[in-house]
């Protein structure tokens, strides 16, 4: 709704009530005019000047300066609907900064001649808003009551828009955010639509805290809203086109990469392959179908025996890819709801946890070395990230790096591709294990009530991890048990001796001696693997354990003596500024230095160096009830 300013026409004076001053009005006085306007306030020689009020038949009011028979300066309007204006005025007409709300909506800004003209935001009054809307807002450039310039739209919706506008449309280079969609899309736009050069991703729903799933994602060329011209599309799956496009379909000359690495090089007509075309004598339409492509330059110098091992991995890959990519999906959907069995990729926390599951500790490799070992797959991985994506295609070559890492230092030195024939001893072995091990992924429910505080898992793993070189660091089980005891795990939750247990379970290759001085390093899994085994295993708090054999596992936690509490008591306060509650690596390091020995020491049977079998759980006791899970959970946080 637009509202015109008031205009001070037909000014005959039909009465006057007031001052005078050599026959003129002077002063303070009324003034009813032939037209029905009425005026209260100075004069001065005659005309209406300073402060005064004027009433119109209709209803508006205005309040505020007067010079010289105009309204000017600063004052109010106020309209018979309830509307008002509350700023600057020049000859009747807003005119600088000011407030004007009606019932369509409130504007705060700049004027120009009674119209919306400069920079000022926009608040829509809606009715009918639904529950969780907010009203729509608009901040930023207008020219003559449009939007026009440079602004952030805010939607009842809860989509929004930030970029360029034109006469009231996005016009030039914006983003807009499509909330209930989870669609944005970031580019050129003409009047209103998408068109010219622009970025849409279709976001998935996300399993909360983590980056488990990926998105579908457009870059190139639309018209009037469509993709149309040369663009690339990557999907969720790892799958990627790039090519034309014409009316929102694949039309044109493309390469399409498949997730398992395949490549196609044709041509696309409306949306599907022209295989009869690209089996042509013309080059570019030409069909050829590639080996997976990975950039094993790190692994291999020798640019002929690359070529071999690439050519005996796609074999590989291609003769067990049903069995691989049952893997993958059976380890992708652990701890997933119901409804979001088609769009989880797998995590780097998974994927940790499938190696586990294949012993590869019996073979010589840790947890932490493994993920040190796939780091190099994807630059864009954080090194100890629990919830980074792993795409099918990262799968591959993750278990390619780590086939090597395990068995290349005794693969036969006469073969031409080593780094398949290891790939292969790795997959064999994978097919061999079937029985998923641990705690944190045996009951959904669990899994599901922790993994969306990965996150808190890992800043607690790097707030107590030792640094490391090159951006490294390293958690050791002794860290762990601090951390334990600074959350109050042995004081308020579980018992001490169930604390060996779990540590050895989770380790195929661990020796009792090595869970007396806990030098074995941890990775976010087998952290979070560790106190969910504390909060399942023990719901009743029997104070004792139970291994393999049958003898009671103790564990002493001697850190606190007094010359520990002398220590930190004089200790330097920790520079940490985090709102954190977790005390900072500086109080662990203080008690660190303590004279007092930190023991952790275990009663067994005589055989105390006979190894514990991760296949066979030491706990028979094993609970599905979530409190106790939400008990840890309580702690930690």
């Amino acid at each position: 709704v637009e509202y015109g300013d008031p205009v001070l026409a037909n000014l005959v004076v039909k009465e006057f009530v007031g001052d005078m001053r050599s026959g003129v009005y002077h002063g303070n006085g009324t003034a009813s005019f032939i037209n029905g306007q009425v005026y209260r306030g100075g004069f001065d020689a005659g005309l209406m000047d300073g402060q005064g009020t004027m009433t119109w038949p209709d209803g508006t009011i205005y309040s505020g300066s007067f010079v010289d028979n105009t309204i000017t300066g600063s004052g109010s309007y106020s309209w018979s609907d309830g509307s008002t204006y509350t700023g600057q005025v020049d000859h009747g007409l807003r005119h600088g900064k000011g407030i004007f709300h009606c019932a369509a909506g409130t504007y705060e800004g700049d004027w120009a001649e009674g119209k919306r003209h400069g920079q000022g935001s926009l608040q829509y009054r809606m009715t009918g808003v639904r529950a969780g809307e907010h009203p729509a807002v608009y901040v930023g450039g207008f020219s003559e009551n449009k939007r026009h310039g440079t602004g952030k739209m805010a939607y009842s919706s809860g989509n929004a828009y930030e970029g360029e506008w034109k006469e009231d449309q996005r016009h030039g280079r914006g983003t807009m955010v499509w909330s209930a969609q989870n669609e944005t899309y970031s580019g050129e736009w003409r009047d209103g639509i998408q068109h010219g050069m622009g970025e849409h991703t279709w976001l998935a729903k996300r399993f909360v805290a983590t980056n488990f799933v990926q998105h579908n994602k457009y870059v190139g060329m639309f018209v009037e809203g469509r993709r149309h011209g040369k663009g690339s599309f990557c999907y969720a799956s790892g799958a990627t086109y790039v090519g034309e496009w014409v009316n929102n379909k694949k039309h044109g000359d493309a390469v399409y990469t498949t997730e398992t690495g395949d490549v196609f090089t044709g041509k696309f007509v409306n949306d599907r392959k022209d295989v009869a075309n690209g089996e042509s004598d013309t080059p570019n339409a030409a069909v050829r179908v590639v080996w997976f492509e990975f950039d094993l330059a790190d692994l291999e110098a020798d640019a002929e025996k690359t070529q071999a091992n690439l050519r005996e991995i796609d074999t590989i890959l291609s003769r067990y890819i049903t069995e691989l990519r049952g893997c993958y999906n059976k380890y992708r959907m652990l701890g997933a709801p119901a409804n979001e069995h088609n769009t989880r990729i797998l995590s780097r926390l998974q994927f940790l946890r499938l190696l586990k599951d294949m012993d590869i500790e019996v073979l010589g490799l840790s947890t932490a070395d493994a993920n040190r070992v796939i780091y190099p797959v994807r630059k864009s991985w954080s090194l100890h990230g629990a919830a980074d994506a792993i795409l099918p295609r990262d799968f591959y070559e993750a278990l390619i790096r780590v086939g090597w890492r395990i068995f290349g230092p005794t693969v036969d030195p006469t073969s031409s591709h080593p780094i398949a024939d290891c790939l292969l001893k790795l997959v064999l072995r994978s097919l061999a294990y079937d029985s998923l091990k641990g705690y944190l992924f045996q009951n959904d429910a669990i899994a599901q009530r922790l993994i969306p505080h990965t996150a808190k898992f890992e800043q607690l793993f790097l707030k107590y991890a030792e640094a490391g070189a090159n951006g490294d660091c390293v958690l050791r089980w002794r860290e762990v048990m601090f951390l334990a005891r600074d959350i109050g795990l042995f004081a308020d939750f579980a018992d001490r001796s169930a604390v060996p247990q779990v540590v050895m379970s989770l380790h195929s290759n661990m020796l009792a001696e090595q869970c007396t001085d806990m030098r074995n390093e941890v990775t976010v899994l087998e952290l979070m693997e560790f106190f969910t085994g504390c909060a399942m295993m023990w719901p009743g708090g029997s104070g004792t354990g139970t291994a393999n054999d049958g003898e009671v596992v103790q564990l002493e936690v001697t850190t606190d003596g007094p010359e520990a509490v002398e220590a930190e008591a004089t200790s330097e306060p920790p520079t940490d500024t985090t709102t954190d509650t977790v005390p900072g690596p500086e109080a662990v390091v203080e008690r660190r230095r303590s004279s007092v020995t930190t023991k952790f020491q275990i009663s067994m049977s005589e055989d105390s160096g006979a190894l514990l079998s991760h296949a066979s759980s030491p706990f028979t006791s094993a609970t599905t009830d979530l409190s106790r899970v939400n008990e840890l959970l309580a702690l930690v946080l």
